[in-house]
């Protein structure tokens, strides 16, 4: 499947819930008041940040990064004399930091911080058993062969799915947020977001 087609289809659908701070997660119930149930901080290792960052790049790469499978693909739809469209990739729109904000987020649901942490050090676990590397060290085809496999196991494929959320959030949510960088998705989608934009003593989690 093109990640690529699948995000910008996704992107697309929910551009008008993510680009309100705050709504996509009320709605779907992950907003949770600290003065009922308090800030769980939740920690990553050093090495699973690693994981996590090289997930997101395989996951959404630029396009001097795209799997083996992907270049395939989309070669066989281009003319050869066909320019390849230029789109952002998860490094061009900061999507480790907007992540490492749902972390830090004290209105996040901590069943969903659990999940980027469990995931993470199962999918660390699945790579070293098979692979006998941690997963930053594999190859872009070694990734790719091990993804498609760990999406089988329980709960891969909604830690999965959790991180292709997370990318379109980066992607579209507003740069205050930590992703976006220099509004870098609404441009590739020609999006004029409106203004004021919110100011950083003005997130959702602050009010």
């Amino acid at each position: 499947m093109n990640r690529r087609k699948f995000l910008l289809h996704s992107a697309i659908a929910t551009t008008l819930p993510l680009l309100q701070p705050g709504l996509a997660r009320a709605k779907s119930g992950q907003a949770i008041s600290p003065n009922r149930q308090g800030h769980q901080r939740i920690t990553l290792s050093r090495e699973l940040w690693q994981t996590l960052d090289q997930l997101q790049q395989h996951l959404l790469p630029d396009n001097s990064g795209l799997p083996p499978s992907l270049i395939r693909s989309i070669a066989s739809r281009q003319s050869p004399n066909a320019g390849q469209e230029r789109s952002p990739g998860a490094k061009q729109i900061n999507a480790l930091n907007y992540l490492r904000g749902v972390i830090d987020d004290p209105k996040m649901d901590p069943a969903n911080k659990r999940l980027i942490r469990d995931g993470a050090k199962n999918l660390q676990r699945f790579t070293l058993s098979t692979t006998k590397k941690p997963f930053h060290r594999l190859t872009g085809g070694e990734r790719e062969k091990v993804l498609r496999e760990f999406e089988k196991t329980a709960g891969g494929r909604r830690f999965l799915g959790k991180m292709l959320e997370y990318l379109i959030e980066a992607l579209l949510g507003s740069p205050v947020y930590g992703g976006n960088t220099n509004q870098i998705g609404w441009k590739w989608l020609n999006h004029n977001p409106g203004f004021p934009l919110p100011p950083k003593n003005k997130r959702y989690f602050l009010l």
